[in-house]
């Protein structure tokens, strides 16, 4: 993962990641991309993340509007507010 995010194969780590199941599932995807400064390559990993989580990853990646829409979907006000 961290050698396709360097090579910045996002191609590839999105092939790579459906190859099958993640061991340690999309969130080290999602904040690797952020860390290394590819958040807008980050964010469609985070629909596979844990649904309690997705709110906090897409403000994470800057994406206010999907973070928003998470918090409706999970009927979640305090986060949404």
């Amino acid at each position: 993962m961290k050698a396709l995010v360097e090579l910045r194969d996002f191609e590839g780590l999105d092939q790579f990641s459906k190859s099958k199941r993640s061991p340690i599932g999309y969130e080290p995807f999602v904040r690797h991309l952020i860390e290394k400064g590819h958040s807008k390559e980050a964010i469609p990993f985070v629909a596979r993340c844990d649904s309690p989580k997705r709110a906090d990853l897409y403000a994470d990646c800057g994406d206010w509007s999907l973070a928003g829409k998470e918090c409706k979907e999970r009927n979640d006000k305090n986060k949404l507010e």
